[in-house]
C-alpha cells in the first residue's frame, strides 16, 4: 500500500514537472520569435541582422544555421519589396535583387554539400 502511494506521488510529482516543462517552452519560444521580429525590423542589411541574431542565440556554428537566419532575412527583403514598392521599374529592381540573394544563398548551400 506505501509502495503504491509513493508511485502515485511520483507519478503526480512527474506530471507536474513536464507541465511546467512546457509551459517553460512556450514562454521561451514566444520570447525567441519576439526577437527574431526584432531584429528582422531594425535592420537594414543581412550583417546588421545576423548581429542581432547572435547577441540572442549565440554564435552561428554550422552552415545550415547561417543559411536559414540568411532566407529568414531574404524573405522579409521579399515582403517589404512587394509592399512598398508602387513603381514598376523599382519593384523590378527589388526582385531582381531578391532573386539574386536566393541564388547566391542557394548556391552557398549546394557548395556546403559538395564539401562535405
Amino acid at each position: 500500500m506505501q509502495r503504491k502511494q509513493q508511485y502515485e506521488k511520483d507519478f503526480d510529482s512527474y506530471k507536474h514537472n513536464i507541465k511546467l516543462s512546457e509551459e517553460q517552452m512556450l514562454k521561451s519560444l514566444e520570447a525567441a520569435t519576439k526577437h527574431k521580429e526584432a531584429c528582422l525590423n531594425n535592420s537594414t542589411n543581412f550583417e546588421l541582422f545576423a548581429t542581432c541574431m547572435e547577441k540572442y542565440e549565440g554564435k552561428v556554428d554550422n552552415i545550415a544555421n547561417f543559411l536559414s537566419t540568411r532566407l529568414l532575412f531574404i524573405e522579409r527583403q521579399a515582403l517589404e519589396c512587394y509592399k512598398s514598392q508602387s513603381d514598376e521599374r523599382e519593384y523590378e529592381q527589388c526582385h531582381q535583387k531578391v532573386e539574386q540573394d536566393l541564388h547566391n544563398c542557394y548556391n552557398e548551400y549546394y557548395q556546403g554539400l559538395l564539401n562535405l
